[in-house]
């Protein structure tokens, strides 16, 4: 959900300017799309992303951890949680930004 909602706000502001500034108004339904994308799935990241936590040291994946970030932990366009959901959906592993220790993605039984 958080990749979705960066994707869906990052595209929402050209889509916004294209309709409104280049006076496209029969293009104003992208940004409208856009909008409906980015609300839902921003409200499920809000919910379900602070109940995800590092199974190593319980620190918080995809919310604020409050804490100084591990010199080992890999950043993606300057964001550590762009990074770890990326990682997790191409790989299947992520390196935790608390800790600094990589992390493989079981599922549980």
């Amino acid at each position: 959900m958080f990749l979705l909602f960066t994707l869906s706000v990052v595209l929402l502001i050209p889509a916004i300017l294209w309709a409104t500034v280049l006076d496209h108004r029969e293009d104003l339904y992208l940004s409208g799309v856009f909008l409906g994308i980015a609300i839902p799935s921003g409200l499920i990241y809000l919910m379900v992303g602070s109940g995800i936590r590092c199974p190593l040291c319980h620190g918080p994946l995809i919310a604020n951890p409050r804490c100084s970030r591990n010199r080992k932990a890999s950043r993606l366009l300057g964001s550590y949680r762009l990074a770890v959901t990326s990682r997790v959906l191409l790989f299947g592993r992520f390196r935790c930004p608390c800790c600094g220790e990589p992390c493989i993605c079981d599922a549980r039984r």
